[in-house]
């Protein structure tokens, strides 16, 4: 024994020398470096330390981590978490409003970061005390309890905070969509791995050798790390992060006939010939519908994006303040309309083949149940799926349009100046952000734009005179078909499609002073109605798809450009990619097997019935191998955390003191029986006999007064429960057990067990 000593290092100590020699050094060292990287990670993915300095909050950690160390070295474990912990309680007593202003400060600043990745709003909290001092106190609070938490369980079970560090950075970053915090993982991986190698489990030892071979394993791959991140790795991850979510959203929401482009023009390919499925769309009175998916807010690299996260983040407050004001952008319209009783009309879309990314909905759209009160986007309205679904749209939306807008602006009624309000804080949102023009279209259309207004500043044209501008404009540079252009347009790869008539559009319209944005989707025209031979309900296809301006109008939201009052007489310019579209809008139900023999769309799977375009893959593409990392991280933390509570149990079932152990068995076992519906409220567990006696029979009730009695016996008795007694109430314990696993469904099973940890 001694010449293996002097062969390796033990990391577990044996004996009361070694304990005190070696082990405080490991668990110290452990909770330390724990305590200081959780605090760096959470600060980072919060946004915490970019309002308020982390040194606060680490100096309280690495203070009590110390401290920790002294009371390890003593023995006096006990006594620490002790003292912290009357601690922490005075300090809620006493600071109690700061340190929850602070963590409403806190809590806001992650809410910020959340809608800057994700564009979704987090609750938020009244932060108005929240003073330099609350954060300081907040600061010194949560560092304590960081500490705290990494000190037990460093000594207890260090394994656990390898996983924690990791699976904390990896989960935050999944959530909060911070991939440039994948630097983080080169400090992390290196924490993980010393507390690997050095924690106390199991009471084992490691040779010297081992810790060497492990530590210069963890510097090279330290080194390589910073070697792929100086050589541009960090530009390569956020592409791999940008394609992989655009093959996910193909893949989950597009089918082999999908044919909107979704501002991204690159692999777009005119198809005049065929007439792919898209949406079967049924209305309780026909009429016009701009059917609206994706929808464009800037241009850049020569294709259309949503509003990006950050924008939204910065005008959060606004935002919110309008959703909480019940102020929605997508269904703007009916809160314009003044009509006591609007009358509306019910649409039903069923997506047979478009993308299911997103609704289909009209600028009318009457109701908000489709949309999400906490997503700030007011561009698209993510369908997620979702491939039938019903709504309501002020009927004849767009014969109102100009009544609407008139009475708007001539009533002095509460309610509507209420309406103004918000709709003016709105559009003053719309006027910041839907009035950019690229560099390079400036370049291209900038000189053509000023000869269009003459000797006027295109930046002080009024609206009329701004829309006829617009309208000259592009009357001009579009001409008929089989004319060529005057002038290089943009997008000319798309030339005579309706995409960049559109692109071309909104970027006029922002030129000469009025808010637009680009929106793609499909156009259902009343006479579609009337030609169908189903009733109210019209098959729409391919051919219908089309991109359009949508202007912002003042007082009444989002229109599109051939809608908004002063550019109806604006001509059309012709779908050309659609000129050769069918007269029959009912498309033959043999026409899916002919699109299966073009070479343009290859269909992998068959269609299923009814014409339903939704493709399932069944085998993960390998970038989702980091997705399944994150969940065995979460996986490998139930499992030990599961773990150590049924070992703590198991230790007070099997205490010496057999009626403590007999105690503990049958409290655990009333628990059990908690969730078999069985409970006692405040009376005697006696009561129970009767519903037991009538769920599980009388051999089960016997058992259950049997140690009932003895767990009164061993309760309120000097008399001793015997080991015998003690095993007769574990077995009940099982008989239990075996009762969940027949008579509660498997998911609350999961749920009891994993979970809950009760068995």
């Amino acid at each position: 024994m001694t010449k293996e000593n002097k062969k390796g290092m033990w990391l577990r100590r044996n004996d009361e020398t070694k304990e005190a020699k070696n082990g405080w050094i490991v668990t110290a060292v452990s909770a330390l470096l724990s305590c200081a990287m959780l605090i760096l990670i959470t600060t980072g993915l919060s946004g915490f330390g970019e309002i308020y300095s982390i040194y606060p909050i680490l100096a309280a950690g690495a203070v009590l981590c110390i401290a920790y160390a002294a009371a390890f070295i003593y023995k006096k474990q006990n006594l620490f978490y002790m003292g912290l912990l009357f601690v922490l309680f005075l300090m809620v007593l006493v600071f109690g409003e700061q340190i929850i202003a602070g963590a409403g400060v806190f809590w806001n600043q992650l809410g910020n970061i959340y809608v800057e990745r994700t564009g979704m709003m987090l609750p938020v909290f009244d932060v108005t005390e929240a003073t330099r001092t609350a954060l300081m106190i907040f600061s010194v609070f949560a560092g304590s309890v960081v500490a705290l938490i990494t000190c037990f369980v460093a000594e207890k079970k260090a394994v656990v905070l390898s996983v924690v560090i990791p699976g904390v950075l990896l989960l935050g970053m999944f959530w909060l969509k911070q991939t440039e915090m994948i630097v983080w993982f080169i400090p992390a991986i290196i924490i993980s791995v010393l507390i690997l190698l050095c924690g106390n489990w199991e009471k084992r030892k490691i040779k010297l050798s081992a810790l060497i071979g492990w530590g210069m394993v963890a510097v090279v791959t330290a080194i390589f790390a910073a070697v792929s991140l100086n050589a541009g790795f960090m530009e390569n991850a956020l592409d791999y992060s940008e394609n992989y979510k655009e093959n996910q959203h193909k893949e989950k929401y597009e089918t082999d006939y999908s044919t909107l482009p979704e501002g991204d023009f690159s692999g777009y390919k005119a198809d005049s010939k065929s007439a792919h499925p898209a949406l079967i769309v049924t209305a309780e009175k026909p009429e016009t519908l701009y059917l609206r998916g994706f929808t464009g807010a800037v241009f850049e690299n020569g294709r259309w994006q949503e509003t990006d996260y950050k924008t939204l983040a910065e005008n959060k407050d606004l935002l919110y303040w309008l959703n909480v004001n019940e102020f929605s952008p997508a269904a703007q319209f009916e809160a314009a309309v003044l009509e006591e009783e609007i009358e509306k009309n019910t649409i039903t879309v069923q997506n047979i083949g478009a993308c299911s990314g997103y609704y289909y909905i009209p600028f009318n759209l009457c109701d908000g149940k489709l949309l999400d009160e906490n997503n700030l986007s007011t561009d698209s309205i993510k369908a997620e799926g979702e491939r039938v679904y019903t709504f309501n749209v002020v009927s004849g939306g767009a014969q109102k349009i100009t009544a609407t807008l008139d009475a708007v602006k001539l009533s002095r009624d509460e309610t509507v100046l209420d309406y103004r309000k918000a709709e003016s804080a709105y559009r003053n949102y719309v006027t910041e952000n839907y009035m950019d023009v690229p560099k390079e279209v400036m370049e291209m259309l900038g000189e053509h734009w000023n000869k269009t207004a003459g000797r006027k500043n295109p930046k002080e044209l009024d609206f009329e005179h701004a829309q006829i501008c617009t309208l000259e404009f592009l009357k001009k540079y579009f001409p008929e078909e089989g004319e060529k252009p005057e002038i290089e347009l943009p997008l000319s790869a798309l030339e005579d499609t309706s995409y960049q008539y559109a692109t071309v559009a909104v970027m006029t319209l922002r030129y000469f002073g009025i808010p637009a944005r680009y929106a793609e989707g499909y156009v259902v025209t009343e006479e579609m109605f009337d030609r169908t031979e189903e009733g109210n309900s019209v098959r729409v296809d391919s051919k219908s798809a089309r991109a359009w301006a949508e202007v912002y109008q003042e007082g009444l939201g989002w229109i599109p450009m051939e809608l908004t009052e002063g550019m109806g007489e604006l001509l059309e310019n012709p779908d050309k990619e659609n000129s050769s579209q069918s007269t029959d809008e009912n498309p033959n139900p043999e026409e899916g097997k002919e699109l299966e023999d073009e070479p343009e769309a290859p269909t992998e799977e068959p269609l299923p019935d009814g014409g339903y375009m939704t493709k399932i893959k069944k085998a993960f593409m390998s970038s989702s191998m980091v997705m399944l990392i994150a969940a065995l991280l979460l996986l490998i933390v139930i499992i030990i955390r599961r773990e150590i509570i049924i070992k703590h149990k198991e230790e007070k079932f099997s205490d010496s003191d057999t009626s403590n152990a007999a105690a503990w068995i049958y409290g655990d076992t009333a628990v059990l029986l908690e969730q078999l519906g069985l409970r006692r409220g405040n009376g005697s567990m006696y009561s129970l006999a009767k519903d037991i006696s009538e769920k599980f029979g009388e051999e089960y009730t016997e058992d259950f007064n049997e140690v009932t009695l003895l767990n009164s016996k061993a309760m309120f008795s000097s008399e001793k429960i015997t080991a015998e007694e003690r095993e007769k109430t574990l077995e009940f314990r099982t008989k239990t057990i075996e009762k969940i696993k027949e008579n509660i469904k498997k998911p609350k099973q999961i749920w009891i067990k994993w979970i809950r940890c009760f068995y």
